[in-house]
């Protein structure tokens, strides 16, 4: 049966390019409108609400520093404007979002460029106060995968509500 299924899931990587049966570790897109400063966060808006999409699913949403700024000027300008009353984030593809972009920490620390490093870590702690402070009601999708966890809107509501 295993030989079956190794059968199997060789012929599918046939079918499809190599480039997509191999996982990337690389940080950098391959796609350069998917870490283009305008697009790493898109908006979606009905109404009263605003959701900000995190948009780059081939580093299955990791924030980095232009996701930081952006989502920072999105919450500050959606704070303000008092037609807006409630405000969402998710994430794009397969993933809400992976945490930070570890990756791409690791490689400016090895080409030595520690002020970016620290404007990585001041952009996105300042994303989280604000996040932790916003005047509005604001929600985060919960129907995520990130690595080694899985949620479900449903089991956080019971979490919430004490039924677990």
């Amino acid at each position: 049966m295993r030989s079956l299924i190794s059968a199997l899931l060789r012929r599918r990587c046939v079918r499809f390019t190599t480039q997509q049966c191999r996982r990337s570790l690389s940080s950098h897109s391959k796609h350069a409108l998917v870490d283009d400063p305008n697009n790493v966060v898109l908006v979606e808006g009905k109404a009263s609400s605003r959701t900000a999409v995190l948009n780059r699913p081939s580093v299955l949403n990791a924030l980095n520093t232009s996701t930081g700024v952006r989502l920072t000027e999105l919450y500050k300008s959606w704070e303000d404007d008092p037609n807006i009353g409630f405000v969402a984030l998710k994430g794009s593809g397969r993933a809400f979002s992976a945490g930070g972009d570890v990756v791409a920490i690791y490689n400016l620390i090895k080409e030595g460029k520690l002020e970016g490093c620290k404007e990585f870590f001041r952009t996105l702690y300042s994303f989280i106060y604000l996040l932790g402070t916003y005047l509005k009601p604001h929600d985060l999708e919960l129907v995520w995968h990130t690595v080694g966890a899985k949620a479900t809107k449903e089991k956080a509501e019971r979490h919430i509500n004490g039924e677990v």
